[in-house]
Formats: structure tokens, C-alpha cells, sequence
């Protein structure tokens, strides 16, 4: 998570610009922006938990349909609904007496407080196309799935018929960075950037245009090391196939 200032620093010693001649700094940081959104988007499509933000839960009124997220997401990871009571707990306070709950009085005198806790199960949802939904778009009942209006607008249909508990874990969408800004990645990722500024600002300068699906294709090999995925295995079957049992099991080989 690297100032923006030091990483276009470090970008104009690997393009040999110290001086700022070929490059100003709002075009080093237009190509920063770029490979923030290229390495943001590999992530999102293997590790998207990596980029999400804090889970945003409530509860739904009976009736209503929608929510208004607090930002834009990019995806999201889950939504769940539901309102199925799993537990209800007595929970006493003798240290604060607050104003919902039940008093609890020995001879007269406020001794502590009762207020019942109660636990609901929420349960995933799946995303549909508002075209994909041909009922009467007021029914009532349990949510089954939802639909996204505008930019940050989820609704459930059908609509909750009784007040509903819901959790959305999304990742936000991403916001050009400015000269002021760190990078919101890890400084490892940070590394990547300078390589693909490098390539992408050769591009512009008509060197090898080759070059830059190579380092795509690298940027990308790097990125899932650094999420600890392994390269896809490939199985080969031996020789004899899988249906000779007589001749022992056929040999695998996992690259």
C-alpha cells in the first residue's frame, strides 16, 4: 500500500524518466490506474473475499423490498435472507439499565435488567435478471432470490411478507486513484504494477507491442502464486485405459 507519489517514482526509474521529460505524472498515473483494475479484477475472480468490505447486515421491514447499499459494488460474494428463529436468549445487565428493557425489581427496587435476545438463520439467495422474474412483482413471501436496480439498489423478491433478516458481502467498486492516495493493494502487488506501467507505457512509445500480452500473462502467473492457487492440474491416462481392471490400475501422471 504504497503513496501514489513513490510508486510513479519508482515507475520513472525503471522507464528511465527521472526527469519527467517523456511522461507527466498524470499519465504514469492513468497507467497505475489501469493495473490496479487489471490485478483487482484477477483477484475478484479467484479470491474475490480478498477485496470485500465489511458484511452489511439489518432487518427488512415486512413489505419492503429493497436496500440502498452505503457504496457501488463490483460483485458480490453472498446475499442472504431469512427469518427463521433459531434461538432466543435471557440476556441480564446489573451494570447499565437501558430504556428497552424489562426492569427486574426486588422490593421495589431496579436490581438489573432482562431483555430477550433472539438469533435468525438467514440463507443464500441467488441473483436473477428483473426479466427473468414473470410473477406479479408484489407477491409476499420468502425471499428466493434478488435483483440489482441503479448501482447499489438490491431488492428481494418475493417481497417480505414479515420482517426479514438479511447479510450482504459485496466488493466495491473501485475509485480512480489520485496523487494523494495510497495503492490499496499489497506492497507485493504494488511490484506488479511497476512491471505492467513499464510495458504499457513502451506500448505507447511503439517498442514491442508483443510485449504486453507477455506481461499480462506474467502479472497474471504472479498474481495466483501470491494467492496461493497452484497451476490447474492436468491428468493423463496410461496406455491400457481405464477399463482393463486385469491389467492393475492405469497410470496417472498430475503435472
Amino acid at each position: 500500500m504504497l503513496p501514489v507519489k513513490t510508486l510513479i517514482k519508482r515507475i520513472r526509474r525503471v522507464v528511465h524518466d527521472t526527469d519527467a521529460i517523456t511522461y507527466d505524472d498524470d499519465e504514469i498515473l492513468a497507467v497505475i490506474n489501469q493495473g490496479v483494475r487489471s490485478i483487482r479484477r484477477i483477484i475478484a475472480d479467484n479470491k474475490p473475499e480478498m477485496l470485500a468490505g465489511e458484511v452489511i447486515d439489518g432487518k427488512l421491514e415486512a413489505g419492503k423490498r429493497s436496500i440502498e447499499l452505503p457504496y457501488r459494488p463490483m460483485l458480490f460474494i453472498y446475499v442472504r435472507a431469512g427469518s427463521e428463529l433459531v434461538s432466543s436468549e435471557e440476556v441480564y445487565s446489573s451494570d447499565k439499565i437501558y430504556h428497552n428493557y424489562n426492569l427486574i425489581y426486588h422490593n421495589k427496587t431496579p436490581i438489573c435488567t432482562q431483555k430477550i435476545v433472539e438469533k435468525y438463520r438467514t440463507r443464500r439467495v441467488q441473483e436473477a435478471n428483473i426479466s427473468q422474474i414473470y410473477g406479479d412483482m408484489d407477491r409476499e413471501g420468502e425471499p428466493q432470490v434478488y435483483y440489482v436496480t441503479g448501482d447499489r439498489t438490491v431488492n428481494f423478491y418475493p417481497v417480505p411478507r414479515q420482517d426479514t433478516w438479511y447479510e450482504i458481502l459485496a466488493v466495491e467498486d473501485m475509485e480512480d486513484l489520485t496523487m494523494d492516495d495510497n495503492t490499496p493493494l499489497l506492497n507485493e502487488y504494488d511490484d506488479l504494477i511497476v512491471e505492467f506501467a513499464n510495458v504499457r507505457l513502451s506500448v505507447e512509445n511503439e517498442y514491442d507491442v508483443s510485449a504486453d500480452s507477455q506481461i499480462m500473462s506474467t502479472i497474471q502467473a504472479q498474481v495466483m502464486r501470491l494467492l496461493h492457487i497452484p497451476p490447474t492440474g492436468i491428468t493423463v491416462q496410461g496406455y491400457w485405459g481405464a477399463n482393463l481392471e486385469q491389467y492393475g490400475k492405469p497410470s496417472r501422471r498430475m503435472w
